[in-house]
């Protein structure tokens, strides 16, 4: 199942309150050219909505929670400096 961090989720929450977003927008997660992208967008029906303290911060559609499954989008700092990353969630095993 893929999922977001808390900090990827305060990050979602701090780019909709600088793009003005309504509270029926969120960011959109989506696939360009075999990389991640995000844009402001709606929810639609079927789709998996992330919560950031209880408001609707990310979408992404089934297919690209599919190709997502096992991992989590991270907000953490790199030597390029702060970057939305993939981790790989932990099993429950």
């Amino acid at each position: 199942m893929f999922n977001i961090t808390d900090a990827a989720g305060q990050r979602c929450a701090d780019k909709l309150v600088r793009a003005n977003a309504t509270e029926d927008q969120c960011m959109r997660l989506f696939m360009e050219k075999g990389k991640p992208s995000m844009r402001l967008s709606a929810p639609k029906v079927g789709e998996a909505v992330f919560k950031h303290k209880k408001r609707n911060v990310l979408v992404v559609s089934q297919e690209v929670a599919e190709e997502l499954d096992g991992r989590a989008l991270d907000w953490r700092k790199t030597p390029e400096g702060p970057r939305f990353r993939f981790i790989r969630e932990p099993s429950d095993d």
